[in-house]
C-alpha cells in the first residue's frame, strides 16, 4: 500500500522535475494484521552498481516505471517466481538506458508474512536464484551474495523508528 496520499504526486512530480524513467523509494514493513505496528525499515539510497554486484537492489513495491522501459526489456520473467521482480530491477539496470531517480521519501508499506518470507531452506535458494540472474547479465558467478545480500539487510531490522 501506499505509505500516505502524497505518494502518487510526490513520484509524478519527480518524473516530471526529472524526466526519469524510473522513481524509486523508501518502504517500510508491517504487521500483517497490524499496518500501523512496523517490523522493518528499508531506506535505501542512490543507486549504486557496486551494491547492485553485492546483492543491492531497490525495494520493488516502492518503485514507478514508466510504460516504455516494460516495452522495451520486457515484463517480469515468472520462471523466476519470487525473484522475477529482482530479474526485472537487474535487466533494467544492466542496460544502463534508463534514468533511474532516488526519491528520498518512504512510498510503499508492506506487510510481512508474503509468499518471500519463509524458511531459511526457502531463502537460501533465492539467494541462489539472484546469483544466476546477476551471472546472466554480468557473465560471472557471484558466489559472495550469499554473505553479502542478507548483510546488507541486517540494518532494516535497526532503523525500526527511523522515518
Amino acid at each position: 500500500m501506499y505509505f500516505d496520499s502524497s505518494v502518487l504526486e510526490s513520484v509524478a512530480e519527480q518524473f516530471k522535475k526529472t524526466n526519469a524513467d524510473v522513481v524509486y523509494g523508501h518502504i517500510i514493513y508491517v504487521d500483517s494484521k497490524n499496518i500501523s505496528q512496523i517490523t522493518r525499515v528499508w531506506k535505501t539510497g542512490p543507486l549504486n552498481k557496486l551494491l547492485v554486484w553485492l546483492g543491492w537492489i531497490m525495494p520493488h513495491p516502492a518503485v514507478f516505471v514508466r510504460k516504455r522501459v516494460y516495452d522495451e526489456i520486457g515484463v517480469f520473467n515468472t520462471t523466476y517466481r519470487k525473484s522475477a521482480d529482482y530479474d526485472f530491477l537487474i535487466r533494467m539496470i544492466h542496460s544502463q538506458k534508463y534514468k533511474i531517480v532516488f526519491l528520498d521519501k518512504f512510498l510503499a508499506r508492506m506487510r510481512i508474512g508474503g509468499v518471500s518470507d519463509g524458511t531459511i531452506t526457502a531463502r537460501i535458494y533465492e539467494w541462489g536464484v539472484t546469483a544466476h540472474i546477476l551471472k546472466t547479465y554480468y557473465k560471472i558467478y557471484p558466489f559472495w551474495i550469499f554473505i553479502t545480500r542478507p548483510l546488507l539487510k541486517v540494518h532494516q531490522f535497526f532503523k525500526k523508528s527511523d522515518r
